[in-house]
C-alpha cells in the first residue's frame, strides 16, 4: 500500500522539473533538438571564428596565448571571449566540431539556467508551483531572447540564478559555510567564460540580496556578522579561483583603458522611454524604420535593450508588490528590482557620472544588460505573486485593473508618437513643439540631431541596409520610398507591433473573468504566459537558422580561404568568421580592443573602383594576400567594366550559405541571383608581414596614423621571410647589409619580447609600436642575422599558482562541509518548509 504513495511523491516531487525543462527546450526549438543552429550577426562575425580557434587550440594541446589570426594578432587568452579554462568549453569544443559544440552549449546552459532559476526561487521561499512560473519567466526573458546570437549571454547568464541562489542561502540557510563554499565556485565558473559583464551584474546582485538579508537578521537581533564574513571570503575565494583568467585580462584591460570614456560606458543604456517594452515588447522593434527616431536618438539599440518577462510575469509581479507588508519575501526581490532598474539607466540615472567612474562601473558599456537581473528579480516576484492569487480576495478585479492599466500606457506611448509628428506638421500649436525640443534639450548627450532634424529624418526614406533586410523578412523585396518612410505608414506600423500585446491583454483578461477557481485561473495564467514568451523568441529572434553542419562545407568561400591559409590576410566582411579556417581578417572584432593601424586597415578595405589607388597599396602593406569582394562591391566592379589595376582578374564563386550568414535568408532570397555571388581577387605581388624600412624615420604609437605617411614609407621598405614556430614566436630572417626599422604588422603589446640572432650571439633588442601600432625593432649592424620575437604572458604563471591553491582549498572545504543527513536542510531552512 505504500508503494503507490511513494510513486505519487516522486512525481509530484520531479513534475516542476519536467515541466521547466519541457518549456526551456520549447523556447529553444528547432536550435539544437530540431538539427538547426543560429547563423548570423555575431555568431558567424565573432563568435564561431573565434572558437573555432580554440577548438584547434584543444586538439593541439596548447594553450592560445597570443591568437595570431586575429586581426594583426590579439592576446587569445587576455581577451577572454573564448573561455579557455571554462570546463565546459574544454569538454565541448574538444570532443566535438565547432559548430555542434557551438549549439550543444546553447543548448545545455539554457536547460542549466532554467533549473537554477527554479532552484533559486525555491530557496526564496517559493513553493513548487511558483518556482515553475518563476523559472519561465526567467528563461524566456527578453535578456536572452535578444541575446540569442552571443554566446556569453547564455552561458554566463545561465549562471546568475545558481549564484544568487547561494548568495541567499549564505544569509538564510542552515549550512551558511557550505553555502559560501557553494557560492564561491559558482562565482568563479561564471567568470570563467570570459566577458565577465555578466558576472559583475551577478556579483553586485549578490552584494543587494545579502546586504537586504543581513540587514534583515541585525533588526531581528539575530547573528549576522559571521555570515558577512563567509559571504565576504566567497567573494575572495572566487577571484581566486578565477585568477587564472582575471589575471591576463586585467593585464590587457589596463592597456586599454584609455578607449573607456564617458560616452562609450554611457552607450546602450534601457532608458526610461523604452520602459515600455515591458508592457509592449513588439513595439518600436518589427519596423527598422525606428532605428533614428526611437534608438539613436537615445544612443541605445533593439539589440541590447528588450525588458520583458511576460505581461502575465509583470501581472503577477504586481500581485507580489501590492503584498510587500504582508509577505517579508516581497522585499528582497523587490530591493533587486530598483537597483538593476536604475543601474540599466545608465547616462539617464542621476549620479551616472560618479558611478561610472568606479570599479568595474567603468569597465562595461551598455548598461542595459543590468535587464538580466531586473528580469530575475521580477521573476521572484512573479512566482510569489503566483502563490498570492489563491488567498487574494478578488482576483479578477486585480486583474481587470492591471490590463486596463497596461492598455492606457499603450496608448499613451502611441500620443507620444503621434504628438511627435503632429508638432513638426505645418500649423502646430508651437507649444508642443517646444514641449517635445525641451525633452530632447534635456537628454545627457551633446552635439545630437534635434527634435527638428529627427522628425525631418522620419519624413524622408531610409535608405539604409537594415531597413531593407528586415523589411525581406516581412515579405517587402524591393521596398519602394513610401515603404522606407517611417511617416508614411506610421498608423500601420503601430497597429502591427502593437496588435500583439491587445492580443494578451484581451486574452488575459477573458482568462481572469471566466476562471472562477483560483487553481484554475493559476494554470491558465501559466498557459498564457508560456505562449507568449515562445511567440515572442519566435518573433522577436535576432538571427537566421541553419543546418548543424561545418560551415566550411556549406561556403565554397570559406573552403578556398582554408586552401589558402598561411598565404596572407583576408579583408572580406565577414570579419571573425574566416578564423574558423585558419585564415587572418584584417578587421578582427574584438569587445576588449586595442587599436591598431585603424585607418590603414580601413585604407585596405576600401572600394576597389580605384583600384591603383590606396587599396592595393594599403593591401601591401598590411600583410592582405586575398580580398573577398561581397555582391554588392561585385555589382559596382562589374558596372565599371575595367581591369582591377594592382589586383588579380576576380574568380566568381557562387556561395548562398555565406550571403545568408552576411546578409540573412530573407534578403538574398529576394535579390537571386546577385545576391549569391562573391569573388575572390588578390594583390599582383606577394604578401607578407616583416619589412626593413631604412634610416631612422618612423611614426608614433598613434593608432590614427596617417595612412599616406605609412604608404610613404612602406615605398621604400624591403620585405622579409617571417615564419612563426607557434603563434608565440616569430623568427624575421635579415640578410646581411640591411639596417634601419624592422617592422613585423603585428600589434606591439608589452608581453612580446625581441632578441637578435647572430654568429656573435644573442643580443636583446628594444620593441616599439610604429606605423600606428605595429611591432618595431631598431637594427643599426649591417651584418645578417635572425630577429626572434617571443610573446609571454606576464600575469599567467603567478595567476594560474593562486588558481591552482583556490581550487585545491575549495574542493577540500566542499568535501569537509558534505553532510548526507543535511541534504536538502539548505532550501528547506530558506523556503521553512
Amino acid at each position: 500500500m505504500s508503494q503507490p504513495g511513494r510513486w505519487t511523491k516522486a512525481i509530484s516531487f520531479l513534475l516542476p522539473y519536467a515541466v521547466v525543462l519541457l518549456y526551456a527546450v520549447a523556447w529553444l526549438w528547432p536550435i539544437g533538438f530540431g538539427g538547426r543552429m543560429p547563423v548570423g550577426g555575431d555568431v558567424t562575425q565573432f563568435s564561431l571564428g573565434l572558437m573555432g580557434y580554440l577548438s584547434e587550440s584543444i586538439r593541439q594541446f596548447r594553450i592560445p596565448f597570443w591568437n595570431d589570426i586575429w586581426g594583426y594578432g590579439f592576446p587569445g587568452l587576455a581577451e577572454s571571449q573564448m573561455g579557455v579554462f571554462y570546463p565546459p568549453h574544454f569538454l565541448l569544443y574538444g570532443v566535438l566540431g565547432t559548430e555542434s559544440a557551438y549549439t550543444w552549449s546553447l543548448v545545455i546552459h539554457t536547460l542549466w539556467g532554467a533549473l537554477g532559476s527554479f532552484w533559486a526561487a525555491r530557496v526564496f521561499g517559493l513553493g513548487r508551483g511558483g518556482a515553475t512560473i518563476a523559472s519561465i519567466c526567467w528563461t524566456g526573458c527578453g535578456f536572452f531572447v535578444i541575446h540569442l546570437p552571443h554566446q556569453w549571454g547564455y552561458t554566463t547568464g545561465s549562471w546568475l540564478p545558481w549564484v544568487i541562489g547561494a548568495s541567499r542561502l549564505v544569509v538564510t540557510g542552515a549550512r551558511p559555510i557550505r553555502a559560501s563554499v557553494l557560492l564561491a565556485g559558482a562565482l568563479a565558473m561564471q567568470v570563467l567564460p570570459g566577458h565577465f559583464q555578466l558576472g559583475f551584474i551577478s556579483q553586485v546582485s549578490c552584494v543587494v540580496v545579502m546586504v537586504s538579508g543581513l540587514l534583515g537578521r541585525f533588526r531581528e537581533g539575530r547573528p549576522w556578522a559571521c555570515r558577512g564574513l563567509l559571504a565576504g571570503s566567497a567573494f575572495v575565494y572566487a577571484a581566486a579561483s578565477a585568477a587564472i583568467q582575471l589575471g591576463p585580462t586585467a593585464d590587457l584591460a589596463a592597456v586599454a583603458s584609455s578607449m573607456r570614456d564617458w560616452e562609450y560606458l554611457a552607450g546602450f543604456a534601457a532608458t526610461p522611454f523604452h520602459l515600455v517594452n515591458y508592457i509592449a515588447p513588439w513595439l518600436f522593434r518589427v519596423s527598422p524604420l525606428w532605428r533614428l527616431p526611437v534608438w539613436d536618438t537615445f544612443h541605445t539599440s533593439p539589440e541590447e535593450s528588450l525588458g520583458h518577462v511576460g505581461l502575465v510575469g509583470l501581472l503577477l509581479a504586481a500581485a507580489a508588490l501590492v503584498r510587500v507588508r504582508s509577505d517579508h519575501r516581497v522585499v528582497v526581490p523587490a530591493i533587486l528590482l530598483v537597483v538593476t532598474l536604475y543601474l540599466g539607466f545608465g547616462p539617464y540615472a542621476p549620479g551616472s557620472r560618479l558611478l561610472f567612474g568606479l570599479p568595474g562601473f567603468s569597465f562595461f558599456r551598455a548598461p542595459a544588460r543590468w535587464s538580466v537581473g531586473s528580469a530575475f528579480a521580477l521573476s521572484i516576484l512573479a512566482g510569489i505573486g503566483y502563490e498570492h492569487l489563491e488567498s487574494m480576495k478578488r482576483p479578477r478585479r486585480f486583474i481587470l485593473g492591471f490590463t486596463f492599466c497596461c492598455g492606457m500606457i499603450v496608448l499613451a506611448y502611441l500620443a507620444i508618437v503621434e504628438g511627435a509628428f503632429l508638432a513638426t506638421e505645418r500649423g502646430a500649436p508651437p507649444g508642443l513643439a517646444r514641449l517635445y525640443s525641451r525633452g530632447f534639450a534635456a537628454m545627457p548627450w551633446s552635439g545630437d540631431p534635434s527634435f527638428d532634424a529627427r522628425m525631418s529624418e522620419a519624413r524622408r526614406p531610409f535608405n539604409d541596409f537594415r531597413a531593407t533586410a528586415a523589411l525581406a523578412r516581412e515579405g517587402i523585396a524591393r521596398p519602394t520610398p513610401d515603404q522606407l518612410t517611417l511617416s508614411r505608414g506610421i498608423h500601420e506600423v503601430l497597429w502591427k507591433e502593437t496588435r500583439p500585446t491587445w492580443i494578451i491583454l484581451a486574452l488575459v483578461s477573458v482568462v481572469g473573468l471566466s476562471a472562477r477557481r483560483p487553481r484554475v485561473l493559476r494554470l491558465l495564467l501559466v498557459f498564457v504566459a508560456s505562449a507568449e514568451l515562445l511567440w515572442l523568441v519566435r518573433t522577436q529572434r535576432p538571427v537566421d537558422l541553419g543546418p548543424i553542419a561545418r560551415l566550411s562545407d556549406q561556403s565554397p568561400v570559406l573552403e578556398g580561404l582554408r586552401a589558402s591559409r598561411g598565404f596572407g590576410r583576408v579583408v572580406d566582411r565577414s570579419r571573425n568568421l574566416p578564423m574558423l579556417v585558419g585564415a587572418a581578417p584584417v578587421s578582427g572584432y574584438r569587445t576588449l580592443d586595442l587599436p591598431i593601424a585603424v585607418d590603414l586597415t580601413l585604407a585596405a578595405g576600401e572600394s576597389l573602383a580605384n583600384p591603383d589607388g590606396e587599396p592595393a597599396a594599403a593591401a601591401r602593406a598590411a600583410g592582405v594576400g586575398f580580398r573577398v569582394l561581397d555582391p554588392f562591391e561585385m555589382a559596382m566592379i562589374e558596372r565599371r567594366r575595367e581591369p582591377l589595376g594592382a589586383w588579380s582578374i576576380p574568380r566568381v564563386v557562387v556561395d548562398r550559405a555565406m550571403a545568408v550568414w552576411l546578409f540573412g535568408e530573407a534578403w538574398v532570397e529576394a535579390n537571386l541571383p546577385a545576391s549569391e555571388r562573391f569573388a575572390v581577387t588578390t594583390p599582383r605581388g606577394p604578401a607578407t608581414t616583416a619589412w626593413v624600412l631604412p634610416g631612422d624615420d618612423r611614426l608614433g604609437t598613434s593608432d590614427r596614423a596617417p595612412v599616406a605617411e605609412i604608404l610613404r614609407l612602406m615605398q621604400s621598405a624591403q620585405p622579409l621571410t617571417a615564419t612563426r614556430e607557434r603563434p608565440e614566436i616569430v623568427r624575421v630572417a635579415v640578410p646581411a647589409g640591411l639596417t634601419g626599422w624592422v617592422v613585423v604588422t603585428q600589434l606591439a603589446h608589452p608581453g612580446w619580447s625581441a632578441v637578435w640572432e647572430s654568429p656573435r650571439g644573442d643580443l636583446s633588442a628594444t620593441i616599439e609600436p610604429v606605423l600606428g601600432g605595429f611591432t618595431g625593432v631598431p637594427k643599426r649592424e649591417p651584418e645578417a642575422s635572425v630577429l626572434r620575437l617571443e610573446y609571454r604572458e606576464r600575469t599567467f604563471i603567478p595567476s594560474a599558482i593562486v588558481s591552482a591553491i583556490a581550487w585545491s582549498a575549495w574542493l577540500g572545504l566542499l568535501v569537509a562541509t558534505r553532510d548526507r543527513r543535511a541534504v536538502g536542510s539548505d532550501t528547506a531552512a530558506a523556503t521553512g518548509t
